[in-house]
Parts: C-alpha cells; structure tokens; sequence
C-alpha cells in the first residue's frame, strides 16, 4: 500500500503539469475553430434578410450551440491526472492489470514506469506469496481447532456411553467396594 501511494503521489506530480497543457492547447483549438466557424457564418448570412449584428450573432451563436449538442462534443478541463487516478495507475502497474485507460505521456513518466514496475511486480509476488502463507496457516488452524472439537465431542460421547454401560454392568454395591476412594 505504502509503494502504491508512493507511486501515485510521483506520477501525479509528473504527469499532472503535462496534462494541463495538452488541455490548454485542446482547449485553445476548440476556441479557435469556434470562431472560425462564427466568423464563416456572419459571412454567409451577411446578405441575408437580418439586418441586425446583433440579432444574427445570436442566431449563430444559437446554431453552434445547438450543433455541439447534436455531435455530443464537449470540452473536458478537467485533469486525467489526480492523486486517486495516479493511484489506480499505480496499482494497475504493479498487480500487471494495465488496463490502459490511463497513460503517462512524458518521457520522465514513461520511464518511471517501466522501474516502477520492475520494482513493483516482485514485491507484489511477495506479498502475494505471503498472503497465501496467512490464509494457508489459519485456514489449516481453523480446521484444526474444528477437528479437536469434534474429536473432543466424539471422546465425551464415546466416554459417556462407556460410563452407562459401566452402571449397567456393575451392581451398585460391587462398585463401591473396589472404587479406590
């Protein structure tokens, strides 16, 4: 747990400032082909029958709108990289699930990975491993524990039964005369 968190807390650090540029950059895109469309359409409708700027920015500022809704497009600035996504990442490295739906794109990053993993794959065998001993010896106590009650129980019918044929057998007097006390 110790190394996921450790890991975590560098590839946010590393990843993070990267991720937040690459969303600026998408995001200047974004703004930049928006005005283009706008400043295309003022140009088509500018021989049209409105007459008003203003009204007509509002017609096309409308249409836009509406046509980001009909693609389903939508600007995300939020980051890919977190402190809890950088530990699932982690996590995902370590245990060899990869699932790939997040990924480190800086150099630094990229190598960090590929050490992180080789340090951290053995050392989750290891763990693994010794899990396995845990529940392996307490299972097996477990069973142990059941199986010595039950041996008691069966001792204590067992002994029981022997008892009752013992007062059936004896005569009450016999015993008395040859009980050690």
């Amino acid at each position: 747990m110790i190394y996921m968190v450790i890991g975590s807390v560098i590839f946010y650090f590393l990843e993070t400032s990267t991720d937040q540029h690459f969303k600026q950059e998408r995001y200047d895109v974004y703004i930049r082909e928006r005005e283009l469309l706008r400043r295309r359409m003022d140009e088509i409708l500018s021989d049209r029958a409105a007459r008003r700027r203003e009204v007509r920015r509002k017609f096309i500022d409308d249409a836009v709108e509406y046509y980001e809704d009909q693609i389903g497009f939508s600007v995300n600035n939020q980051s890919q990289w977190n402190l809890m996504s950088a530990m699932y990442y982690a996590g995902t490295l370590f245990t060899t699930i990869g699932y790939g739906d997040i990924a480190c794109v800086t150099t630094a990053g990229r190598i960090l990975t590929v050490i992180y993993s080789c340090v951290g794959i053995p050392l989750m065998l290891i763990t693994l491993n010794d899990l396995g001993k845990f529940l392996y010896n307490n299972i097996n106590g477990c069973v142990k524990n059941i199986e010595d009650f039950g041996t008691y129980l069966g001792v204590l019918r067992i002994c029981r039964g022997r008892m009752q044929k013992l007062d059936e057998t004896w005569p009450n007097e016999e015993r008395l005369s040859t009980s050690p006390l």
